[in-house]
């Protein structure tokens, strides 16, 4: 098969325009319109449908257009015997039969070109022909479309039209003479002739040779370099008959041309690259995707045709090959095709490309080699610990951010590549064996506390995947923070390093012991915005800034009508980091400058909704040195992450409540703050949830008692008084107590707040409906003004459990609802969990241990009233009396974990 597989295909989708002469009158050094480059030039003479100069490719000789079809046109000066700046040069001689000796290269020019016999009274007779050399190193390997060898004439003996005869001689030089060149003037060497007169000496008396003979001697030239053509008149014979002279200073060889196609490259089959032999790529599907990058030197749009056949046991590719291809893709970029019809599953096959411009054909590509296999591996893989450390034993070992090695082997499967791993599922880190079949080692870090599982997927060499094999180990916490200052001090001016590390930090105004996100907790330090209100630790710096470090705060803002940080660490002109509120932004961001200088550029992270004044919040900023990226977390969800240039490692103290800029402290804190920690470590986002969501039992009311008021076992003492109607009965183990709700009139209630509603928080509720008739039963709710905050309940229009939240104290609201997904039953203890996490800003419903519903939280607030037990509020009364009975009623600050509510449930 030659390396015209596809010239068949080719003519089917590429009709050629017709070839026509490159000039149609007078050729021209310079035209208006230039560009500096190929491709350029080809977009310019499209929109134009005019010739435009690709001026970087000019030289003494040679001018370069590209003309309206995208194809170019070299105008190749022949004959300036003089070589001016910028102007056209070339090579050219006569030759003179009466004087066959004589050359001219450096004689008797003075009078042009001459061509024919004349004779004239005293001189005698003369037989001129006169030959140009001219240079083609411009277009060397190119696909020549036409030529044309043009000229002025100056003078014409003969008044009647003569043909003058254009040929291809031999090589000229300072040596030339008519003996030693007039013989390199055969018939076979005539190329094309022209039939004119200029009796009258007209001055721009245009002539033009052209022919497909002359183009194909061109391009017949251009390995050479050059080419030699020569001009005589048709009739030598007669006297004066044929004799003329030509201008040898504008004389100019016009050629259009096009560029061949390069080779292919970037070959690949399924993203694999190109391979042959025992390195070929394997692929695990029967119509595998093949790609190859086309280009072409003039630039444009190129068709790439794909061939392909099965190998033969002697690496040569089976035909006919099947052929598919894909066209008009802009020169340099990826052409593919998916292969049609499907292959053989276990065979062998080889692909090669070949691309076109619609003109001229580039050369094959070689064949790259693939074998399709679909077989996936038949067994997982196996994983062990490859240095001792994470066991499993179910034990503790080694900690959140400690790496450990584990060895990953095959399982006995003989073509394994490589394996997938990770803490997560599916997982997505690769690591290849060590050799076909064998084991690789790859280093996990944990990056949660307690239980872990390391997935494991054998990868085949085509990619095919085995079953996901698991790994259960053990880690314990990570290291601890380098410093805590929880706030929680009642007087004094020293707030306490609490880590143990020796940091304590120093009030300067402000007020301690202030209610937190926990109600009747007063472990808060208030600070008013005031320039003398913030605190600072003793010393130089907590965590080096230019390493990992990871820094937290519970922030609760009051004013926002500037700038405010929290956590910061000082320079001599500017803080290293910001935990802050940007007034810029309107957003919670973690910001980092570039460098200790006044004006410091700085990389900001910022969270994706504005914060809610009055709202207890937790903020994190983490920094990675290994990756130089910084992340911002709000109440436990990461808000995004950035790369930033090389931290740089500030000098001065830890503040608390607010920053440093060109050298003057300011952004000071307005609202609350406690919990402050800092890590000399990144910390991962499992251990910021942790923090995030770090729950706090504020209320536990169990009914055992045999009448009266149900007492709180929290701690907080806040018991529940009971209405008239509200009883005793017996509790959802059918043992102890619950309490017993009419339907009407009958619940219980707390004398106090017991927990801050627009922060996350979870309410646990056994529950028995005893009577369905009640459109809407509440178990569980806390009092607004107008409404309660959040509803556990039955909804008689659902026919479902429903967990509601309300998105502000008017009083009507539209709640957000997440719904059971099965009926209640009447008479039926139940185990209700509903669960608000003010990160995710949704709503989750679990019914006996099992989440049912789960539901967007456009917003919530702060309920200032009491829990309620067996009804709620709304419309600005009470309403929805539950019939039945509540046991076992629980309210959690922060999020509870599923674990957690399962063992709520199994309580």
């Amino acid at each position: 098969m030659t390396r015209r597989w596809f010239l068949a295909a080719l003519m089917a989708i590429a009709v050629l325009s017709p070839v026509s002469p490159a000039a149609a009158g007078p050729s021209t050094s310079d035209t208006p319109v230039k560009a500096p480059d190929s491709a350029t030039a080809v977009r310019q003479a499209r929109a134009s449908g005019a010739r435009v100069e690709v001026t970087g490719l000019r030289s003494a000789s040679t001018r370069i257009y590209a003309t309206p079809r995208g194809t170019f046109v070299a105008t190749i000066a022949a004959g300036a015997s003089t070589q001016a700046a910028g102007g056209f040069g070339g090579d050219w001689t006569m030759i003179n039969e009466r004087h066959p000796d004589q050359q001219y290269w450096s004689y008797d020019r003075g009078e042009h070109a001459k061509v024919g016999y004349v004779e004239q009274a005293g001189d005698g007779w003369e037989r001129y022909r006169s030959i140009w050399q001219i240079d083609l190193n411009a277009l060397r390997g190119k696909q020549i479309l036409s030529a044309t060898f043009s000229s002025y004439l100056l003078h014409s003996y003969s008044c009647g039209d003569t043909w003058t005869d254009l040929y291809a001689t031999d090589g000229i030089g300072p040596g030339t003479t008519w003996n030693t060149n007039w013989f390199s003037w055969p018939g076979d060497r005539w190329l094309a002739n022209a039939l004119n007169s200029n009796c009258d000496d007209a001055a721009d008396f245009y002539t033009e040779w052209g022919s497909t003979k002359l183009r194909d001697w061109v391009a017949g030239a251009t390995g050479n370099g050059g080419i030699t053509l020569g001009l005589r008149a048709s009739d030598e014979g007669t006297i004066n008959l044929g004799w003329k002279k030509f201008d040898e200073g504008r004389t100019v060889l016009s050629v259009e041309f096009n560029s061949y196609p390069g080779v292919p490259d970037a070959m690949s089959v399924s993203n694999k690259p190109c391979a042959q032999g025992a390195d070929r790529p394997y692929v695990g599907t029967t119509t595998p995707v093949l790609r190859a990058r086309s280009s072409d030197p003039d630039g444009g749009l190129v068709n790439t045709w794909f061939a392909w056949g099965e190998r033969n046991a002697d690496g040569s590719i089976k035909t006919p090959l099947t052929t598919a291809h894909q066209d008009s893709v802009p020169s340099g970029g990826t052409a593919q095709v998916t292969v049609a019809p499907a292959l053989v599953a276990g065979r062998t096959y080889g692909f090669r490309t070949q691309a076109n411009d619609g003109l001229a054909i580039g050369p094959d590509s070689a064949f790259c080699e693939f074998t399709v296999d679909t077989t996936a591996p038949d067994r997982p893989p196996a994983a062990e610990s490859a240095d001792g450390l994470y066991l499993n034993d179910n034990a503790i070992h080694g900690g959140v951010g400690v790496s450990g090695s584990f060895r990953l082997s095959a399982g006995g499967v003989a073509d394994v590549a490589g394996y997938r791993y990770g803490l997560a599922s599916p997982p997505l880190d690769y690591v290849a064996a060590g050799s076909v079949g064998g084991t690789a080692i790859a280093a996990v870090t944990p990056d949660r506390r307690g239980t872990n599982k390391l997935y494991v997927q054998s990868v085949d060499r085509a990619g095919n995947t085995s079953d996901i094999a698991e790994y259960v180990f053990r880690a314990g916490s990570g290291r601890p923070p380098a410093g805590v200052w929880t706030l929680g001090e009642t007087s004094g001016t020293t707030l306490a390093d609490s880590s143990g590390k020796g940091h304590p930090a120093t009030l300067s105004g402000g007020t301690l012991g202030q209610p937190s996100r926990i109600v009747d907790r007063h472990v808060a330090l208030h600070l008013s915005g005031d320039p003398t209100n913030y605190a600072a630790t003793t010393g130089g710096p907590i965590v080096p800034n230019d390493e990992s470090f990871s820094v937290a705060a519970w922030a609760r803002l009051t004013d926002n009508g500037t700038f405010r940080t929290a956590v910061a660490q000082d320079g001599v002109h500017a803080s290293g980091f910001y935990l802050q509120y940007s007034k810029a932004d309107d957003r919670w961001t973690f910001s980092l400058t570039d460098e200790d200088k006044d004006n410091a550029a700085t990389t900001r992270i910022s969270s994706t909704r504005p914060p809610r004044l009055g709202a207890w919040t937790h903020l994190v900023g983490t920094y990675d040195s290994a990756t130089r990226r910084a992340a911002l977390f709000v109440d436990g969800v990461e808000q995004g992450s950035v790369s930033v240039p090389p931290a740089w490692n500030p000098s001065g103290p830890l503040t608390i409540g607010r920053g440093l800029w060109n050298g003057a402290p300011v952004d000071f804190w307005a609202g609350e703050l406690t919990d402050v920690r800092v890590w000399d470590r990144r910390i991962y986002p499992s251990e910021v949830a942790e923090l995030a969501q770090e729950t706090t039992n504020v209320g536990d009311w169990r009914f055992e008692e045999a009448s009266g008021a149900a007492g709180d076992s929290s701690g907080f003492q806040r018991s529940l008084t009971l209405a008239p109607r509200a009883t005793r009965t017996t509790g959802h183990r059918g043992t102890g107590r619950a309490l017993a709700c009419d339907g009407t009139t009958g619940y219980a209630a707390s004398a106090v707040r017991v927990l801050n509603t627009e922060q996350s928080f979870a309410v646990s509720a056994w529950v028995r409906l005893d009577d369905a008739a009640n459109p809407w039963q509440t178990a569980v709710s806390a009092d607004g003004s107008a409404t309660s905050s959040f509803f556990l309940q039955y909804s008689q229009g659902f026919n479902r459990w429903a967990f509601s939240i309300t998105p502000d104290d008017v009083a009507v609201p539209t709640p957000a609802r997440a719904l059971s997904t099965a009926a209640p039953r009447v008479g039926e203890w139940t185990h209700l969990v509903g669960v608000y996490d003010a990160g995710t800003r949704t709503a989750r419903l679990y019914v006996n241990g099992q989440v049912t519903g789960v539901v967007d939280v456009p917003s919530s607030w702060r309920a200032p009233g009491v829990l309620n037990v067996c009804r709620a509020r709304h419309n600005g009364g009470p309403v929805d009396y539950f019939d039945g009975a509540v046991d076992d009623v629980r309210v959690i600050a922060g999020v509870p974990t599923d674990v957690d509510i399962v063992s709520l449930y199994n309580e």
